[in-house]
């Protein structure tokens, strides 16, 4: 049952902050061949949406991730900045009674970092990869919107979730992973891969963005 006017499904990584916070950790505490593997796993995952490689190779860097959490926090927040405008953007979104979700691959217990320090953390709901420590690493898991395991097509999976019970959904991503997700929406926000990657069969409404005032900006236009 369609309960709402809008849904805004967010990227994290390269979207809300500048950068990729989890390959940046993966390359500080993993090693660099990691961060390679996650890379050529990306792209693919821009060929092949329903390809598991992504989930494969984020579970295989995070096994040898043994920095801390204050660690791994006080790494990102001094190499990947906020983008500005995410206040902004969340006083909008709501303002026009839209539910804020973040669909990430990136660990969950630093994007709600990222989002306390900017006051919205009770503002936006978020879906992400989630860790335990164990001796050698983490153990890493993605689920979707039952609660299952994920192991492919997983921001697909969650888009697909909010269509179901939402008037329409409207996303902003930047990379290859938003691709196909991306695809099922009715406006896209986007930077970087992502605006070169959107086919030009999408006819919906796509928007190049560099801050986040930008897409509050255009949500004012398109729904104010």
């Amino acid at each position: 049952m369609k309960t709402r006017h809008a849904i805004l499904q967010l990227d994290f990584d390269g979207t809300l902050v500048h950068g990729d916070v989890n390959e940046a950790l993966f390359r500080r505490f993993a090693g660099e061949a990691w961060s390679s593997a996650i890379e050529a796993a990306s792209q693919e995952l821009a060929r092949d949406p329903s390809s598991p490689a992504l989930i494969d190779a984020l579970k295989g860097a995070s096994a040898g991730l043994a920095a801390s959490d204050r660690e791994c926090l006080a790494f990102a927040i001094g190499n990947n900045p906020p983008r500005d405008g995410l206040p902004d953007l969340i006083e909008t979104a709501r303002r026009f009674g839209m539910e804020c979700h973040v669909v990430s691959y990136g660990f969950e217990f630093y994007i709600r970092h990222y989002l306390e320090m900017a006051g919205v953390e009770r503002e936006i709901e978020v879906h992400g990869g989630r860790t335990a420590g164990s001796p050698t690493g983490r153990l890493l898991r993605y689920t979707g919107p039952a609660g299952e395991d994920v192991s492919a097509d997983w921001k697909v999976l969650w888009t697909k979730a909010f269509r179901e019970r939402a008037e329409s959904v409207v996303y902003a991503g930047d990379g290859g992973s938003d691709v196909a997700p991306a695809q099922l929406c009715d406006v896209v926000f986007a930077r970087d891969r992502l605006l070169n990657l959107m086919p030009e069969a999408y006819a919906v409404t796509l928007r190049p963005f560099e801050t986040l005032h930008d897409i509050a900006r255009g949500l004012e236009e398109l729904f104010g």
